[in-house]
């Protein structure tokens, strides 16, 4: 079976949840007493379906109460690609407005970025209730990606983890050992010593891939717990040091001169896992997928590790929000149904396990990571015999996740043009940064 397309404030937010509700409520679907169920159950994902569709089979086999409704895949536009989200996104908030209800499905895949303006709307479904029994069974960074002003919206199913995948092979040829890289400087000071390597076939390697444009990547900011806006929208990149550290270490990498510079998800890029030309990546765990689908030969050779520090002793986690499951807040909505899928699916740790083994995620639900029947438990033979479940959890259980705004993607678009300048030398480091942040107020005010 292919494996699935891809598509401090934390812990006090998930004891504020805990404490939302005295009232208790069953742990399993609550509809199955119900005299009559809806004819169909509509989904919508800018990835496979698939996945989803297995999903809600099982609850029918577990629940012969659903068995009569018809799961309907609802297409998003731009299927496969981050662009589909942004459509499927678009498109919610004009049915929502034109009361276009039949063109909006019942539950959807969401990205992390869209779920405040929709929750801010009136789109989603309040699950803050129906969650408290199982807050324990997820890490606080989880709790915050799928919360917008203290309540939670969406079911996460993955933990987006972020990790450094690297080839060992390539690594080892050019002297290079990942135990002696602890901070991003030894990793820039790593890359000098791939790029001066004369390998014996002949090949040029460096040690990741910039882009052809390069652009700034916030896991580096996330990773010591800084953000962009903090919970109440101030924005920080000029007045916070960590912004700066973030944004100067990656013009630096690049400045460096040992980075390539192909199109991401290009020809190009896949072939630089193959030949090792790109020598490592740090991006999230959907990264395992796009190495082994599109690097098969390459097995045995990658390995992963946590991301390097700034400073001896700090953070080196992050998750990039999570992948999440939404209830849209539509007339007629059977609440009890979407909420039985998204527990039987991705809080039940049988159900969970099961899944993730067939459609190849890490599970969000902690209880699940434990499992000794999970894939992720087992040595990987791609990656050496690493154990790959271990590193997924600890860097859940110590992450910090970013905060996201409806201003987000704006700010994101002024950053990445001052990262762009700064890298090309147009402007210096403090300037771009000051250049964004008054173009971000403005925009903003």
């Amino acid at each position: 079976m292919k494996r699935r397309q891809f598509l401090g404030q934390s812990a006090a937010l998930g004891a504020g949840l805990a404490l939302a509700s005295r009232t208790p409520l069953a742990l399993v679907e609550a509809s199955a007493s119900r005299a009559s169920v809806p004819a169909t159950f509509t989904f919508s994902t800018w990835g496979d379906y698939r996945l989803y569709q297995d999903a809600f089979q099982r609850l029918q086999k577990a629940n012969p109460h659903y068995a009569s409704v018809q799961f309907t895949n609802q297409e998003a536009a731009a299927q496969g690609s981050t662009a589909g989200a942004d459509v499927l996104t678009q498109r919610l908030l004009a049915g929502y407005v034109a009361k276009a209800y039949a063109t909006m499905p019942d539950v959807c895949e969401l990205s992390n970025g869209a779920l405040p303006e929709l929750a801010a709307a009136g789109l989603l479904v309040d699950l803050t209730d129906r969650f408290r029994p199982y807050l324990k069974g997820l890490a606080p960074a989880v709790i915050q990606a799928v919360s917008y002003k203290g309540r939670m919206y969406a079911c996460p199913w993955r933990a987006n983890t972020s990790q450094l995948y690297y080839r060992e092979d390539i690594w080892s040829q050019a002297g290079v050992r990942a135990d002696n890289i602890k901070t991003w400087n030894d990793y820039i000071a790593a890359g000098k010593a791939i790029k001066a390597h004369k390998f014996s076939d002949g090949v040029q390697r460096y040690i990741t891939n910039s882009g052809a444009t390069p652009t700034f990547n916030t896991n580096l900011l996330t990773q010591q717990g800084g953000q962009i806006f903090d919970q109440n929208g101030k924005l920080l990149i000029d007045t916070d040091p960590r912004f700066l550290r973030a944004f100067q270490t990656q013009v630096s990498l690049i400045q460096a001169n040992v980075t390539s510079q192909v199109t991401s998800f290009t020809p190009a890029w896949f072939q630089g896992f193959k030949d090792g030309s790109v020598s490592s990546v740090y991006l999230e765990v959907w990264m395992d997928q796009i190495l082994q689908e599109n690097a098969p030969d390459t097995a045995g050779k990658w390995r992963v590790m946590r991301y390097p520090a700034f400073s001896a002793g700090g953070g080196r986690d992050v998750v990039d929000g999570a992948a999440i499951v939404v209830a849209i807040n539509k007339p007629g909505l059977d609440k009890d149904l979407a909420w039985s899928f998204m527990q039987h699916s991705f809080l039940n740790p049988a159900v969970t396990v099961a899944l993730c083994n067939k459609w190849f995620f890490p599970p969000a639900y902690l209880p699940a990571t434990s499992s000794a029947s999970l894939i992720y438990n087992r040595p990987s033979a791609f990656y050496g015999g690493q154990v790959l479940e271990t590193l997924d959890r600890t860097v859940q259980q110590h992450a910090y996740s970013p905060i996201y705004n409806k201003n987000y993607p704006t700010a994101l678009q002024d950053i990445n043009q001052a990262f762009a300048d700064a890298v090309a030398g147009k402007q210096s480091v403090s300037a771009a940064i000051k250049k964004a942040a008054n173009n971000i107020r403005n925009a903003t005010a």
